[in-house]
């Protein structure tokens, strides 16, 4: 089970830090690797309320807001209801307009995020204290993932399935998937280390259904035009986070064709219903960040973060705030010693085993790029 096991090591590694070295020497890290950058705080365009979900994006997606949606109504799991809200929508030209509702959700996130604060004002200023869905964004992070839920059916929104010739050179492609959650029957924990410094990673959650379809949750920072990542300006309420929801060919491409760098995917130990839970905690997450944005934080409201706390909400404290955490580089080393991925001898061992990168590259325009990622 995902929440079971022991917490001893089977094979050699790196000794423990103590806490307070381990907290500081993450902190120097952090700074080492952040380079000091100013981003386009340029006014956004003049949006109306219905249009805060969102901005539109560059000429080179095709992604534009539905200005005049339909109320869509859904409860704070998604689930319909008879109250329904107005809300901001998405589509692309030439597709049927879709609406979107955002569902309220994590009453009790507010331990892992800064205070936030309601300034009468509007512009750059207020962008450093309230964070906001206002864009303009960089063209594939223009529109916000959601989901909503029908019994054992979760209709998710906004499912990116990019087309990549670089990083920066790509074609944005978004669809909607109706996904069975009896089939949702395994977890898997994505780490792309840093090429820079492997101490920093960014980590993601891909949950698969029978083996056949995978859907990637990545929490990023949700990037203005021209703006580029540094774990530096991260501390200073810079960026907002988004779930982006995606493909595995998506964000795999990107990582380990497009940027160079390693990835590794580990079977969880989730059950089919821990799976279930997972799914649809992060779904809930996603709409809330849609109605209520929240700033990126390096240490405190990231992508780690986050994933641990998806796995607290299941098993509370089962994922303690480990140095590891704050250096996510070695999160892979931290679930293997909670027992939370298959193994396959030392941990050493196991790490070499989830290497995709080679796959990766073998299969990019196969159909089957998942499944083939993963054969051995």
């Amino acid at each position: 089970m995902l929440f079971s096991g022991n917490d001893r090591r089977k094979g050699g590694g790196r000794a423990d830090c103590g806490p307070i070295v381990a907290v500081c020497a993450g902190f120097v890290v952090l700074l080492v690797v952040g380079c000091a950058l100013t981003p386009d705080l340029s006014p956004g365009p003049n949006l109306s309320q219905r249009e805060k979900a969102g901005a539109r994006a560059s000429s080179s997606t095709a992604v534009r807001v539905n200005t005049d949606p339909q109320p869509l109504p859904i409860d704070a799991d998604g689930q319909p209801t008879g109250d329904g809200a107005r809300l901001a929508s998405y589509s692309q030209p030439s597709a049927h307009p879709r609406w979107a509702a955002m569902a309220e959700a994590w009453s009790d996130d507010s331990a892992h995020r800064l205070p936030q604060f309601t300034l009468d004002t509007d512009g750059p200023t207020r962008r450093l204290f309230e964070p906001t869905n206002e864009g303009p964004w960089s063209p594939d992070q223009a529109v916000l993932a959601w989901a909503e839920f029908h019994g054992d059916l979760a209709t998710v929104h906004n499912i990116r399935n990019s087309v990549y010739l670089t990083p920066d050179d790509y074609t944005v492609r978004l669809y909607d998937k109706t996904f069975d959650l009896r089939r949702l029957n395994s977890v898997d924990f994505i780490i792309v280390p840093f090429n820079d410094n492997p101490a920093i990673a960014h980590v993601m959650i891909s949950f698969g259904f029978e083996g056949k379809d995978f859907l990637v949750s990545s929490v990023e920072i949700r990037k203005r035009k021209g703006q580029k990542y540094s774990a530096l300006t991260g501390f200073f309420n810079q960026y907002t986070i988004m779930y982006v929801l995606a493909d595995e060919r998506d964000v795999l491409w990107k990582a380990t064709i497009g940027y160079q760098q390693e990835a590794y995917i580990y079977r969880t130990k989730a059950t089919p219903r821990q799976a279930q839970e997972m799914f649809a905690d992060v779904m809930r997450r996603a709409n809330k960040l849609v109605r209520e944005p929240e700033f990126y934080n390096t240490l405190t409201n990231n992508c780690t973060t986050n994933v641990r706390v998806h796995v607290n909400h299941l098993a509370p404290d089962k994922v303690p705030y480990d140095y590891r955490v704050l250096l996510p580089g070695y999160s892979d080393e931290l679930a293997y010693d909670l027992g939370l991925i298959e193994t396959h001898g030392t941990f050493e061992e196991t790490k070499a085993a989830a290497k995709i990168n080679f796959s990766a590259y073998l299969y990019r325009d196969d159909p089957e790029f998942s499944r083939k990622i993963r054969a051995k």
